[in-house]
């Protein structure tokens, strides 16, 4: 991953987190495995204290993001304001409301 990509993050305000995770949908229960692992990651992210509004964006981008095949992985950096997400060499922002 090209640090470069979430640039625009070094003058925002935070608080920040930073979520990978593996996303592959090589099998008939990905739609469950994809859910299941987004509450873990929630849960984990509340115990951490993050605001509702991280994880709002957060949850957006992973709702947003287009279906793996196969295998695949995603990196995900968010505040209060924005959010970018990472699909193999593509960066792009998460539509906020």
């Amino acid at each position: 991953m090209h640090a470069d990509r979430f640039a625009e993050f070094t003058t925002e305000k935070g608080p920040f987190a930073s979520v990978y995770y593996e996303d592959s949908h090589a099998s008939e229960d990905a739609a469950q495995i994809a859910e299941l692992t987004w509450r873990s990651i929630r849960e984990q992210l509340e115990q951490l204290e993050a605001p509702p509004p991280v994880l709002d964006n957060i949850e957006r981008a992973l709702a947003e993001a287009p279906t793996a095949i196969g295998r695949g992985g995603r990196a995900i950096v968010a505040n209060g304001a924005r959010c970018s997400c990472t699909s193999g060499s593509s960066v792009r922002r998460c539509a906020l409301k």
